[in-house]
C-alpha cells in the first residue's frame, strides 16, 4: 500500500506530516464547474417554455437560494440518488412569477435532467495533472461530494470515472457534508483512518474545517491564487 508524506498547506503545523493512502476529492467547483454562468442555463431553457428570464438575475437568485435552503435536514436528504425535491424548491425560489403555471414541471425537469449533461460541464484545467499525480505515486482516490446521481454521467463523459476507486455522493448515502457521519462511512467504507486521508476542495468549511477536525489533512483549493498545480511541492 503506497503511503506519502504530506506537508500541509493550510497552515495548521500541528501534523505537519502524515502518512496519506487515499485522495478525498471534492467535485463541484473543485474537479468540475459549468461551461456558463447557472442563470445562462435557465434562461436558455426558458425559452423553449416560453419564459424570458434574464441570465444575470437568474444567477443572482441562484446564488441567494443555494445558500438560503443550505443547512438542510438530514431527513431530506435522500439515499436513491434522487434529489429533485430540494431542486424544484430551488428553482421555485428562481422563478417564483412560473412556479405556479402549467409549464413550470416540465421547465423543471428540462433543466434537472439537463445538468446531468456533461457538455454543460468542464473539467478546471488543472485537474488532470493532479490526477495523474496521485494515480502515479499508487493513492487511492475517491469522490466525496455534496451532490446526487447526475454526478455519475458527468464524471463519466469528463473521463475522469476510472480515477476513483469509489463515489460517495451525498443524495446516494443520505448524509451531506460537513456532517462527521458523512466523513465517518467514508473512512470506514474505504478502510482508512481519518489521518491517512487527504481531502482536497474549495469550501472552507465541508472541505477544510470540519474534515481536519475530525484528523484529516487538507488542502483548500482557491484558485487562482491556490490551485492544484500548488500540490505537488507538499509531497515528499
Amino acid at each position: 500500500m503506497a503511503k506519502w508524506a504530506f506537508h500541509d498547506f493550510n497552515g495548521d503545523q500541528s501534523n505537519m506530516k502524515a502518512s496519506i493512502q487515499v485522495v478525498l476529492w471534492d467535485a463541484g467547483g473543485t474537479l468540475v464547474r459549468t461551461r456558463r454562468k447557472v442563470g445562462e442555463y435557465y434562461s436558455e431553457v426558458g425559452k423553449s417554455f416560453g419564459y424570458t428570464l434574464d441570465p444575470e438575475e437568474s444567477h443572482r437568485r441562484f446564488k441567494k437560494a443555494f445558500v438560503s435552503l443550505k443547512p438542510r435536514p438530514e431527513a431530506s436528504i435522500p439515499q436513491n440518488g434522487d434529489d429533485r425535491g430540494w431542486w424544484k424548491e430551488l428553482v421555485q425560489l428562481c422563478t417564483p412569477e412560473h412556479q405556479g403555471d402549467s409549464k413550470f414541471h416540465h421547465f423543471f425537469e428540462t433543466l434537472y435532467t439537463g445538468f446531468e449533461n456533461p457538455e454543460w460541464w468542464e473539467l478546471f484545467s488543472d485537474v488532470l495533472p493532479a490526477l495523474d499525480f496521485f494515480k502515479a505515486r499508487g493513492l487511492r482516490q475517491a469522490v466525496l461530494s455534496n451532490w446526487d446521481s447526475r454526478l455519475n454521467p458527468i464524471l463519466t463523459g469528463m473521463k475522469i470515472d476510472a480515477y476513483f476507486e469509489r463515489r460517495w455522493i451525498s443524495a446516494e448515502q443520505g448524509f451531506e457534508k460537513p456532517n462527521p457521519l458523512f466523513y465517518q462511512k467514508v473512512f470506514e467504507g474505504m478502510g482508512v483512518r481519518p489521518e491517512e486521508c487527504l481531502v482536497i476542495g474549495d469550501d472552507p468549511i465541508n472541505d477544510d474545517e470540519a474534515p481536519k477536525a475530525l484528523g484529516c489533512q487538507t488542502f483548500l483549493v482557491q484558485r487562482p491564487e491556490r490551485g492544484l498545480d500548488r500540490i505537488f511541492e507538499y509531497f515528499g
